[in-house]
């Protein structure tokens, strides 16, 4: 189906069940096609370096053990599952989306919140989400 062993071998280590399972969609291709666009302007550095400036500030004002890390998803440890949940949930009645996280996603007694910092946060956005985050967490926890 491919035309070569290379290109065989590249989709079975990268492509993972969605290259095989389901018939690709037009929003999926219309994602893939725009993902190549950014790929292939000066946008993606861009983008880049203001995701790296989004995590650096994210990072200043809350401690995680992904502190540092290139990932975009960060791990706000609560440890009690109940208040993950309520406290996950006073931030969504903020304005904000964080989902709580706990076993089997996280380990046993490590429930928290999961945070993905995108490129497209602003500052004061972010400011007042991490003021939520400390203040909720402060005081519950």
């Amino acid at each position: 189906m491919l035309p070569s062993a290379k290109h065989h071998d590249l989709t079975v280590r990268f492509g993972g069940p969605l290259a095989w399972s389901q018939w690709p969609n037009s929003a999926g291709l219309g994602a893939a096609l725009a993902s190549i666009e950014i790929h292939k302007s000066p946008l993606l550095r861009e983008l880049q370096g203001k995701l790296r400036e989004n995590l650096a500030y994210f990072d200043s004002r809350i401690q995680t053990a992904e502190r540092g890390d290139n990932s975009s998803i960060r791990l706000v440890v609560i440890g009690d599952e109940m208040l993950t949940s309520e406290i996950s949930g006073e931030i969504f009645r903020r304005g904000f989306y964080t989902s709580p996280v706990f076993f089997p996603v996280a380990e046993k007694g490590k429930a928290g919140l999961r945070v993905m910092i995108r490129a497209d946060n602003n500052l004061e956005d972010l400011a007042t989400f991490c003021d939520a985050v400390e203040g909720l967490t402060a005081a519950r926890c």
